[in-house]
């Protein structure tokens, strides 16, 4: 397996040039972009769109900021991912945890189940799911958008913690058994640490 990464100096030249060239590639729109929002009008941005600016303004920024009201869609973005990540965080690890420490009868069902969450593509359950949060009144709201994100990223963090957990061996939390905690506490200690 080492071999197959070990490339000779002309090959690792080659590669780089082409991990190079494909870096500019993504990061020269990204750049002009940023030269354009630091340019004072728009018609410097026609007339030179990758010249530098001929006076460096940060105004778009003010503008935008308080002009297009950007502070209350980045309030909202902050808040709809950091909830997110939170539910999906607890959700998935407790989730993998019973599936991996706690076996029961329907638990490689319910396993299944959450891997059909990451074959089927969201936008099959697009409509669907529009009807159901409208039918609970969640529509156009930050609650809504909260559970349709988490609900959507749960399946591939169930994955990826059960195949976590799977990995850890099981004296582990034996061990942690010996020195105190119960087994519901001792769920929490593998994530801590």
């Amino acid at each position: 397996m080492d071999k197959l990464f070990r490339l000779k100096p002309l090959e690792q030249a080659v590669v780089q040039l082409i991990l190079l060239a494909w870096t500019v590639v993504v990061l020269f729109p990204i750049g002009t972009a940023v030269l354009n929002s630091l340019k004072p009008n728009l018609g410097e941005v026609y007339k030179a769109p990758f010249a530098l600016p001929s006076v460096w303004s940060l105004d778009n920024f003010a503008e935008a900021w308080v002009g297009a009201n950007f502070q209350a869609y980045f309030l909202n973005s902050v808040v709809i991912s950091g909830a997110s990540v939170l539910l999906v965080c607890f959700g998935a690890a407790t989730t993998a945890f019973v599936l991996v420490r706690m076996p029961f009868k329907g638990s490689a069902f319910l396993f299944a189940c959450f891997m059909l969450g990451v074959v089927i593509p969201i936008r099959l359950a697009l409509a669907p799911l529009f009807v159901i949060v409208k039918t609970l009144g969640l529509l156009d709201s930050l609650l809504g958008i909260i559970l349709v994100q988490s609900a959507s990223m749960m399946p591939v963090a169930v994955f990826i913690l059960t195949a976590f957990l799977r990995s850890v061996p099981a004296e582990l939390e034996e061990a942690a058994a010996w020195t105190g905690p119960c087994r519901s506490r001792s769920s929490g200690a593998w994530c801590c640490r």
